[in-house]
């Protein structure tokens, strides 16, 4: 077990805050140092023995702390960024990164100026049984990839946020990883909406020539937890869906019925929060890479498709 852990800031202090919070308290490397809440005088649970503060400035003056993590409301994210980029610390940012694809390559280039990096935490990137999924995909076990299907949906309206970034973001992440998006055209059909915000739509996608299509389904109006990734070759389809035991399975088109993997690693689906802490961590050290060309795409695509446009 390390001792000597990293201290980092942590700004935002809500929902997923407290995930993120509770996260680096458990990581081997990292330890929150300070927290930026917007009333130091209401009680924080959980973070009794934290120090709070109501300004960014006072985490970004402190020497001690090396890195940031933000869990704030996107509109917040530029500006909050741009400071934790300027004082030349790491960034590790909550989805969506930016509201535009312009902020976006801003702060990949002042990022690159002040010799720093960023994390974005698109969090179903980091499983490990999407990696193996992807791999197998890669190696042609199910043959030439002709399709995608991609689903996230829930009950719970919590944020006051379209679906699309709020749901969408996570599996464009993941779409991207399989097929970059820029080279995808995307149509959006919204299917039900609330004060004029979308809570359940689809976004369809393809590639010109037609080679290679596919869906992805987002709901806060859904009568169950859904979270799926479903791959479709000439040969056969792989699935992974992280509520299930085990979370991927292949079915070959000669037999009737999916199947596990033989000798699939032991998955575990309830930690991948705890593999993009690793992650931050290791890219503090210089031992692993950003993902901020992720973040270019899933930004580029979300403002398109928000604004109605195809890329």
């Amino acid at each position: 077990m390390q001792t000597n852990k990293i201290p980092v800031g942590l700004v935002g202090y809500g929902y997923w805050g407290k995930v993120l919070f509770k996260a680096l308290q458990s990581s081997q490397h990292c330890k929150v140092a300070k927290v930026v809440v917007l009333d130091t005088s209401k009680p924080h649970p959980g973070i009794e023995d934290t120090p709070v503060t109501n300004s960014l400035s006072s985490v970004l003056e402190d020497p001690a702390i090396q890195a940031v993590v933000v869990a704030t409301p996107p509109a917040s994210h530029y500006e909050i960024g741009r400071a934790v980029l300027e004082s030349g610390r790491c960034l590790l940012m909550e989805k969506t990164f930016t509201e535009t694809a312009d902020q976006a390559r801003a702060l990949k280039a002042l990022a690159e100026e002040k010799n720093t990096h960023i994390l974005v935490d698109y969090t179903f990137t980091f499983s490990k049984g999407v990696a193996f999924m992807l791999q197998l995909a890669a190696q042609g076990v199910i043959g030439q990839v002709r399709s995608a299907s991609l689903s996230m949906r829930q009950y719970g309206r919590f944020s006051g946020e379209s679906v699309y970034p709020l749901l969408g973001s996570h599996m464009l992440s993941l779409l991207h990883k399989l097929f970059p998006l820029g080279e995808l055209e995307f149509q959006r059909q919204d299917q039900f909406t609330r004060e004029e915000i979308v809570e359940t739509g689809e976004l369809k996608f393809r590639i010109p020539s037609g080679a290679f299509c596919g869906s992805i389904a987002l709901s806060l109006n859904f009568p169950g937890k859904e979270r799926k990734f479903v791959i479709f070759g000439e040969k056969g389809a792989l699935m992974y869906d992280m509520l299930a035991d085990p979370p991927l399975t292949m079915g070959l088109y000669r037999q009737n019925t999916l199947s596990p993997i033989a000798g699939l690693p032991d998955f575990n689906e309830g930690n991948n929060l705890a593999f993009v802490i690793d992650h931050f961590y290791k890219m503090l050290m210089g031992r692993a890479s950003s993902n901020i060309g992720t973040a270019l795409a899933v930004t580029a695509c979300l403002e398109n498709v928000l604004q109605g446009r195809s890329l």
